[in-house]
């Protein structure tokens, strides 16, 4: 467990001085304790089945995030993504939060996990994260947390770059004292900026 908290300790992530990739191995391992905190809510935006063993995250610091993709997710499913969400999967999160309107959001609006006990007690924030067309039939990412509304939408742009079987890859670079991006990148040929921002007290 105290691995686990040393790679999932995210204190801020966009003032560490630098922003790595945490290998594969490591991912996996706490990608699965956190899928088992969540356990099965009830109150979720969509049925959520997600692959720990292809899970991606970066370490900011002594920290971290984790991004587990759904199971079934495919490329041929993203480009074909229409007004129904697709599920894409969980973005966990500790001490950053997607920015809303530039602002953290409240605690109150989050879903909040709790994992260990005693000393060892920790807290993460998970999103349930969909790919949809809006009205203009633009694709975005929504990050769902505690409400039935998304939190906030960020726009998914078709690259040129070439596929590939990552469902999720993840990068990230600063660009304020407390504010960065999480770089989001689908199969290779998909690409979502997301604001971030310290998360508040």
């Amino acid at each position: 467990m105290k691995t686990l908290f040393a790679l999932f300790a995210l204190t801020a992530f966009a003032t560490a001085e630098s922003i790595e990739p945490i290998p594969a191995d490591k991912a996996e391992m706490v990608a699965r304790a956190l899928v088992q905190a969540l356990g099965a809510p009830v109150d979720v935006p969509f049925t959520s089945v997600v692959d720990a063993k292809k899970a991606a995250g970066l370490r900011a610091g002594a920290g971290g995030l984790i991004f587990v993709p759904e199971t079934k997710l495919t490329l041929a499913a993203v480009a074909a993504a229409g007004k129904e969400p697709l599920a894409l999967g969980q973005l966990w999160m500790r001490g950053a939060s997607p920015a809303v309107d530039d602002a953290a959001p409240a605690v109150v609006k989050l879903r909040t996990i709790e994992m260990g006990e005693g000393e060892e007690k920790r807290s993460a924030q998970v999103y349930f994260v969909s790919i949809a067309k809006n009205d203009a039939g633009t694709l975005e990412l929504s990050f769902f947390a505690k409400e039935k509304e998304a939190l906030v939408k960020v726009r998914l742009a078709k690259t040129d770059a070439d596929e590939n079987g990552t469902p999720v890859a993840l990068t990230g670079h600063k660009e304020g004292e407390d504010t960065g991006v999480l770089v989001m990148t689908i199969f290779g040929s998909y690409k979502a900026d997301v604001p971030v921002i310290k998360a508040a007290e």
